[in-house]
């Protein structure tokens, strides 16, 4: 079966919030169009004691957002910080605003950054195939996304991985790994005295395969990693019958 290819429409638009902390506010360039999908990457970081900051909901205006895998979290013993990552997917109907606003569970001292882009040509109900997800026991260079649980079950599909690295110096994220391109690397230094970036990662996938991810930081950093895999839309050809006198096209 033949499938149109995923396309970024727009983004990635980021939020940084580390002031208020209980939400974070993400403003897209334009409305997104009826029928597109939104994926979201959402970090938290916080230092309260036994406290990992989830995200409750993602409000926006005709947009439905639905958590597409569980939390990855962890907690460094070296500096006492809780880490979160969550992949969020959003299925516009018709007259979407452009400002969504992620709802937290509680308040990360440290920060939290939301990062969102939009895609055309992936279905909108069904839509997620593989996930996968790491979170590290230890500091180092490779910043890995996890790989997807199983193989994909159609050729053409959207994969988007995630890594969330913290240090207590500046990064920078570069050499996406497995023909990955990478879309985003924000670095935020929050309150806290912590440093930490954000890698959005995708590939639009030819074969039924499994897939990760990572890509490279400047500093040994204790990281996390998410990755799924969101199914394109078939290419619907149309069909004619007749009796070779007359025909309908359907």
């Amino acid at each position: 079966m033949p499938f149109n290819q995923p396309a970024l429409v727009q983004g990635p638009y980021q939020g940084i919030d580390d002031s208020n902390y209980s939400t974070i506010s993400v403003t897209l360039g334009a409305a997104p169009a009826n029928n597109d999908f939104l994926v979201a990457c959402i970090v938290t970081l916080g230092t309260t004691v036994g406290t990992f900051t989830t995200v409750s909901s993602i409000t926006q205006p005709g947009v439905v957002w639905t958590q597409l895998l569980p939390p990855v979290e962890y907690f460094t013993s070296t500096t006492s910080r809780y880490m979160v990552l969550e992949v969020w997917g959003g299925v516009v109907g018709p007259g979407a605003g452009t400002l969504a606003t992620v709802n937290l569970s509680g308040f990360p001292d440290n920060g939290a950054v939301a990062d969102i882009c939009e895609w055309s040509n992936l279905l909108t109900s069904g839509f997620l195939d593989q996930t996968g997800s790491v979170n590290t026991t230890g500091s180092s260079t490779n910043g890995p996304t996890g790989i997807t649980s199983g193989p994909t079950s159609q050729a053409v599909e959207l994969v988007c991985g995630f890594n969330f690295a913290i240090n207590g110096n500046p990064m920078t994220v570069s050499n996406p790994q497995n023909r990955f391109t990478q879309l985003d690397g924000i670095e935020s230094n929050p309150t806290g005295g912590i440093n930490f970036v954000i890698s959005y990662l995708v590939l639009v996938t030819s074969s039924q395969s499994v897939y990760s991810s990572g890509v490279t930081i400047n500093v040994a950093s204790n990281n996390i990693g998410a990755i799924v895999t969101l199914k394109a839309t078939p290419i619907i050809t149309a069909q004619v019958y007749g009796d070779g006198i007359t025909s309908y096209t359907c």
